[in-house]
This record gives C-alpha cells, structure tokens and sequence, in this order.
C-alpha cells in the first residue's frame, strides 16, 4: 500500500513539478527505509535464551510454555515469537507463557524458535531463526487399537503362602489378583452375594505376576495395554531390548506418556531429529498466525487515522479554495465514518447499514460523473472530479477501518491526497499542512495500547531517529532534482471572485473601477499618476509621467515563486509625447483559461541563434490589486482561473480584479543571456551604428 501511494505522489510529481511533492516523496522515502532499519535494529536487541516446557504432553492437547527471553529496551514495540507452530507476542517483562498444541508424538530435545519484529511502525517485518536445547519433551500418542497380546511372567520374590503357584480361581467373573490389605484368606462378597453361597479368596501364590510387553509395538497400542494394566492393577514391565531381556517398570502414569513417546520416537526418528527443519510437525506454520489483519486496532490509533484524514482533506479544500461549509461538510463526513469503523469493529454492522453506504456511494458518483460531462481539458479535471474522486474514497475507507492492516492502508491513502494537495497548494503554509500530516500519520501507526508497568517509553531515542530522518530528508532532497515534466498542466490556479470586466481588455483598478487614474479637467494636462489611490502606483494607469514616481511602502502586495529574481512585467506604455507614457487603445484577443497560449508580439522574437530557456513563476496576491497580469521574459502560457485578454503591445490582462488570495502561474522564455552570446553578436557601438 505504501509502495504504491508512493509511486502515485511520484507521478503527481512529474505531472506538476511542484517541489513540496518532491519532499514529501523524498521523506516518505526515508521514512520507509527508517521503518525498515528499525525493525531490523529492535530484533537485534531481542533474544530468546530459554524455554521451559513441562516433562509429558499428548499430541493435540494444549501445552503451557514458558519463553525467557532478554529485551533491554522493552518498549511497547510488536515483537513476535513462533514456537511449535504457534505465534504470539513477547511480553516486555522478559517471561512470555506461549499455549502451544502439543506436535506429533515422539521425543522433542530441541525447538525451533523464530522471533519476529517490525519495529514501531510494523510496515517491514524481519525475522530471525535458531535452535533451543530444552529438557527432553515427551509427547505420547494417543491410546488407540486393540490391546497388545500380554506375555505374564512370575517375580522372583516369594509369595506370603505356599499354597502352589498361579492365580486362584475366586470370582464367578473370573481371576482377580489379592488386593493389598486382605488376609491370607477372605471373603469375596460380591461373588458370594451372586452365587448365594460364601466364597473365600486363597492367595497361595509363591510368586508375583506381571505383565510384560515390548518396546517395539506400535506406540497407541502399547500406551493402551499399558494404562489397562496399571488401571486393572497388574505389575507392568517394558522390554527395553530383546537380547539382554533387560525391563524397566511401569509405576504410574508418566511412565506411560514417557515410554510410549519413546516408542514413537523410535519407529519415527527422522521426523524428530532433523536439525535444518526449524519445526516439524503435522501443522507447520509458515507465516505468523497472529496477522495484522486479526488484531484489533486500539481506539487512539483510529482516532488518530481519522484526525490524519481531515488534516489532508483539509488541506486539498484549502487548495481548491472550498468554502467554509465545505470543509465542515468534509470534517462530519470523516467522524461519521470514524463511527461506523468503531460500529464494525464490534461487529455490529447490519446490512441495512451497508446498503445505506452504498446507495451514498453509488449517488456520490453519479454526481461527480454529471459534473464530469463538462470537462475540457487535463488541468479540469485535475482540479474538479479528480479531487471529489479522492474525498469519496477517503471517507469509505474510513467506514471499512477494523484492524491494524486497513489502518496502515487508510495512511496509506492520505499520502495519496497530501501529495495531491502539494501539487496544487503554493501558499507559504504547504510546509506546516505536510508537518501536521506527517506527525499524526506517524502516530497513528506506531501508537497501540496502553504502555504497561513493565514496558518504559524512551525520549532519547525517538528523538535520535526524528533527528537522523530529518538529516537524511535534507540531505537527499539537496540532490534530487524537481522534475521538468508537463509541469504548466499542474501550475497552480486560484481566483476567488472579483469584479469583473464590461469591456475586452480594459483596465480595472483594484476596487474595479475602469479609471485607474481620474480623468483630467476639460483643457487641463492628464494627472501625473493615481498616487493617491490603494494600489495606487502610477504604473497603474493608462499613462505615465516620468518626472513623477510615487513611493513604494513597505506593504507586501504580492509573492512570487520562481527559481530566481526577475523583472515582473505588468503594464505595458507604447506612445510618449516627451513627457509621459501613454497605453496603445488597441484591444486585444480574449483567450479563455486555465491554460492561455499566448502569442509573441513585436519585440518578444529573440535573434536568431540566441538560446531561450523556460522560466516559471507563480505568483500570490496579498492585496487587492488591478486586473495585470504580470509575467518574465516573453510570457508564453498563463494559467489562470478565467479569461485573459492579450494584447498587441504584449500586455495581459485578466477579465477581473486579481484580489487577495489569487493565484497564477505564468512559463515563459527568457534569453539565456551570457558572455560568450553578447560575445558573438559583435560591438554594440557596430551594431547602433547601422542605424
């Protein structure tokens, strides 16, 4: 998701040329390659040294395990541990207790542990595997099959009595070895209330009998036979081996598990002791089962999301000039979805509440198409249904927020619109919007749960990795070079309304009068400037007298974004009388925008030979201005939000007052003047003197 949103901001990129875009690439860069680097650094810190596991298990039932491990840092960081096919979290405290489903059965003297770690932003995990020696586990299989065929064989030791040897014949049911506690000779009562006569138990054995049965069979079976004889209460051996006929007693029940493991062990041992297999079992696990897409996402992460969202939806209205209600409107829609995600995530969504979703989708686009229908050209579209495009998908993503991973993706798509609003954006406050974006983004991703008491949150090093991030930010953005694309499709535009013009081409003055200057009394000189007037430099006039200049204040009117300085040509004088300028009456064309070609007029043509380069400035009104376009070098494309009348002296003027907060963009070709051309053009003195 990630890498995909930034490959989106790279095409906004180059389709505008906008540097803020470029930063925020260059920064969400190193952010990424940050995330990495501090998961890898996090693992590195984090070692399992233990595990402590009980004597006996049976396969499939659950086992408790405890894993020691050492976490110096122990923050609240995802750190995952994979262990006999099951995933969990480390426990900051240094002691996790891991329920695991016991493996197939048969001796475990070693485990495969993998521990697991993304660092704080959990975008790239890395994984580091090893081998644990532990006690020896013994996991039995369980009883199944008929029982073993019983050898029985007598004990060395004497009997109490010499009554003969063998068992005695006492039960109706049949033979029933003397318990302990009977005398040499007793009554069995419930033969004797069956039969209806009294019948007397003999133990006359000389010897003991037992139950002997091999380590070879089939390890179900033998666990079955072993724990029916011990239930029956025989003496119960096990044939270790063959030859030396040598035995080992079967007291109780761990004897049992321990025993049958072995003999499992024994039939199957390559499946446990093969030491390049992390693990083997009947269920391997590959990947963590603890998933992001399973873990419930903490209500501060959402919230944060849900402030990342309006942040950069606020800051593409802002670069659309959205009213006021619209930004509110965008503001309700992200809390109403904020709800419904928290709706979902406890699992109360009805479908009455999904289909109310989608017919507001569905008649969301059905908008955005009709609005669409108008569209002429690239620049358009960039600023009308694109955007509306943008806000729909943010806000039903929002709704659809229930788990870490659809978090990170929703982050992922506010980067998306940030860098879409930096592309548009030009005013002096882009750098505090992508600040304020990017503190919450980050938040909203490495802030989980509560911090418990055993887990300690470190100042010291989170201000290490702010400070090296902004390091490699501006060192890598001192070379990365703004792309020189299609960059007049994506200039930025903005007009907000003004006062419009009557007549083509006429001159506005700020407060949209058409007499800049006031006309002079019948039979008396014009006046030497409107200096009285707001705005009220003299070259604001249709005339100009060149003993007069007014004073220039220290009030910005207006900013310009360019690679460097230049001479800004607004008004343009073609007549003089030997005391003042007069503008051409001569109108020109109206050219409808955005985008205005505009055509060289006399004296724009360079020689032939001279080299031009592009050169483009956008510029931001402060105050409210008259309707002149200003431009560097010989104006070639204007972008502005409205018509644009260009004249035959070269002069551009808007088809309405350019008040504060206007925005245009102008490309230009200026003569790429240097020693080597004025070199080669000759003496000036040679060249006047044609003349």
């Amino acid at each position: 998701a990630f890498l995909g949103a930034w490959g989106v901001g790279l095409a906004i990129a180059r389709l505008t040329g906008a540097a803020a875009v470029v930063l925020l690439l260059v920064a969400g860069a190193v952010a990424l390659l940050g995330s990495v680097v501090a998961g890898w650094w996090r693992l590195r810190r984090v070692s399992v040294d233990a595990v402590s596991v009980a004597r006996t298990a049976t396969v499939g039932d659950d086992l408790i395990l405890t894993v020691r491990h050492v976490d110096p840092a122990r923050s609240p960081v995802a750190v995952q541990v994979d262990i006999l096919g099951t995933t969990c979290p480390l426990d900051p405290s240094g002691s996790t207790p891991v329920v695991v489903v016991a493996p197939a059965a048969g001796v475990v003297v070693d485990l495969g542990v993998t521990v697991r770690s993304a660092g704080a932003v959990g975008v790239v995990w890395w994984r580091r595997r090893s081998r644990l020696a532990i006690d020896p586990l013994h996991v039995a299989p369980r009883a199944d099959g008929a029982p073993l065929p019983v050898d029985r064989r007598s004990t060395v030791d004497p009997g109490e009595s010499t009554g003969g040897n063998g068992p005695r014949i006492g039960d109706l049911d049949g033979t029933r070895q003397w318990r302990a506690g009977e005398g040499q000779k007793s009554i069995h009562w419930p033969s004797t209330l069956r039969s209806g006569e009294v019948i007397a138990f003999d133990r006359s054995a000389a010897t003991e009998t037992r139950w002997v049965l091999p380590l070879t069979a089939e390890a179900g079976r033998l666990r079955r036979t072993m724990e029916d004889g011990l239930r029956h209460g025989h003496a119960v051996d096990l044939e270790i081996d063959d030859e030396s006929g040598r035995t080992e007693p079967i007291r109780h029940r761990d004897d049992v598990l321990v025993w049958s493991a072995i003999a499992a062990h024994r039939q199957t041992p390559a499946q446990h002791s093969s030491p390049d297999r992390v693990a083997v079992w009947k269920r391997q696990v590959t990947r963590p089962a603890r998933r992001d897409s399973s873990v419930p996402l903490a209500p501060r992460q959402r919230l944060l999301t849900a402030l990342a969202a309006v942040i950069a939806l606020n800051m593409l209205s802002g670069a659309l000039d959205a009213s006021l209600a619209s930004r509110g409107a965008v503001t309700l829609g992200i809390a109403v979805a904020t709800g419904l995600s928290f709706w979902a995530s406890a699992g109360r969504r009805t479908i009455w509440i999904r289909a109310l979703i989608a017919v507001v989708a569905l008649g969301a686009l059905a908008r955005i198409a009709v609005e669409s229908a108008g569209i002429g050209g690239l620049l358009e579209a960039l600023r009308g249904p694109l955007p509306d495009l943008l806000l729909l998908l943010v806000a039903l993503h929002g709704a659809e927020i229930v788990d870490r991973r659809t978090n990170r993706v929703h982050v992922a798509i506010t980067f998306v619109v940030v860098a879409y609003a930096a592309g548009l954006r030009i005013d002096g406050n882009v750098g505090f919007w992508l600040l304020a974006w990017g503190v919450v983004a980050i938040a909203a991703m490495t802030v989980g749960e509560p911090v418990s008491r055993t887990t300690r949150v470190r100042i010291a090093p989170i201000v290490a990795w702010c400070v090296v991030g902004l390091a490699a930010t501006i060192g890598l953005a001192a070379f990365v070079p703004i792309p020189d694309g299609p960059a007049s499709l994506g200039l930025p535009s903005l007009s907000p309304p003004g006062a419009t013009i009557d007549s083509s081409g006429a001159l506005l003055g700020p407060d949209g009068s058409t007499s800049p200057t006031p006309p002079p009394p019948p039979g008396q000189a014009p006046a030497r400037g409107a200096l009285g007037q707001a705005g009220g430099y003299p070259g604001f006039s249709d005339t100009l007298d060149t003993a007069v200049r007014g004073d220039l204040g220290d009030e910005v009117v207006m900013r310009v974004r360019a690679p460097e300085p230049a001479f800004w040509r607004g008004q343009i004088f073609t007549e003089f009388d030997g005391r003042t300028w007069r503008v051409t009456p001569e109108r020109g064309r109206t050219v409808q925008g955005p985008q205005i070609d505009v055509r060289p007029t006399i004296g724009d043509l360079p020689a032939t030979g001279t080299p031009t380069a592009e050169f483009v400035q956008t510029y931001i009104v402060e105050a409210d201005l008259p309707n002149v376009i200003f431009g560097a070098g010989r104006p070639q494309t204007v972008i502005f939000d409205g018509s644009v009348v260009t004249r035959s002296d070269g002069a551009l003027r808007a088809d309405r007052t350019l008040t504060d907060g206007t925005v245009y963009s102008v490309v230009s070709q200026r003569v790429d003047v240097t020693s080597d051309v004025l070199r080669a053009q000759g003496d000036l003195g040679d060249f006047f003197g044609r003349f």
